[in-house]
């Protein structure tokens, strides 16, 4: 679905909403995503109470005419339960405290940047459908106009082989484009990752294995493209399955995005180090942190 000039008209809802700390709470539940699907790219919503009234049925006449006053002030008000700890956990904060309308939702961008990277990865995976879709119209060309005296298996034993490494580096190639783009596009040091526990981005999902994690997330953003066996194992000695090392695996990949965007920009690829022993020597740690 599109998105209208400065304003969403969709947006990405997270089941946390309904099993962390306003699970039960249906009327805020209602008009915070509401609020969602009418911020601006900065997470402000302009509207006034009445008009959500009207447009969600909270607090309409003939029901509870105070429980969209009710569901706004539960939104506004800190939680200690929260999983973010920005603005003590409040959901939205008032634009101007001399009016009873108009927010800012707190965590937007960050919730809007998850969505991006989450958009990102399905670019990644329809890039490699369509280079194996044409590698494989390929080998029935190839296969429709080759002589049939000779069987090709006979006399070029490593042509399939050979072709299909080729296929799959140009589909690699694609894929590094689109996650080169992400982290350039990004903002310097504040882009954040989806974490590893997460395979769909929502909470409750089924969890990323440490391997799938190196596959779609680590390989294909690490520019220089030697060992990929070794660095494998190098990274799964650091990134386990489970969420123990979630936050490991975050500073790792945001150490690697600095590295690209700053230290690597203007470098020439064998003139960077090996992904192993970028890995070994926890060349991330090295990386600038950023300003907050």
């Amino acid at each position: 679905m599109a998105e209208a000039r400065g304003t969403t008209t969709y947006a990405k809802v997270f089941t946390s909403l309904w099993n962390g700390s306003l699970r039960g709470e249906r009327d805020a539940q209602l008009v915070f995503i509401y609020l969602l699907c009418h911020a601006n790219e900065l997470g402000v919503v302009e509207i006034i109470r009445d008009k959500i009234v009207d447009d969600t049925g909270v607090g309409r006449d003939g029901d509870d005419s105070g429980a969209i006053h009710r569901a706004i002030e539960l939104l506004e008000a800190a939680d200690p339960h929260s999983r973010s700890k920005d603005d003590n956990g409040r959901r939205i904060i008032p634009i101007d405290p001399a009016r009873n309308w108009g927010w800012k939702i707190v965590n937007y961008e960050f919730y809007r940047q998850i969505r991006n990277e989450l958009e990102r990865r399905e670019q990644n995976r329809l890039a490699q459908q369509r280079w194996y879709a044409k590698y494989k119209q390929q080998q029935v060309s190839a296969d429709l106009s080759k002589p049939k005296q000779v069987p090709a298996s006979l006399s070029k034993p490593n042509q399939s082989s050979a072709t299909s490494a080729k296929a799959e580096e140009e589909a690699e190639v694609e894929v590094e484009s689109f996650t080169a783009q992400a982290v350039q596009d990004s903002p310097r040091g504040t882009s954040p990752r989806v974490p590893i526990s997460e395979a769909d981005g929502s909470a409750g999902g089924s969890r990323l294995t440490a391997k799938q994690a190196f596959d779609s997330e680590f390989w294909p953003a690490y520019p220089r493209k030697v060992g990929r066996r070794v660095a494998e194992r190098a990274f799964l000695k650091l990134i386990r399955d489970g969420p123990e090392t979630d936050e490991l695996f975050d500073e790792l990949m945001h150490g690697l995005e600095w590295y690209i965007r700053d230290e690597w920009a203007n470098r020439e690829p064998d003139k960077i180090p090996h992904a192993t022993t970028w890995l070994n020597q926890r060349r991330w740690e090295d990386a600038k942190k950023p300003t907050r």
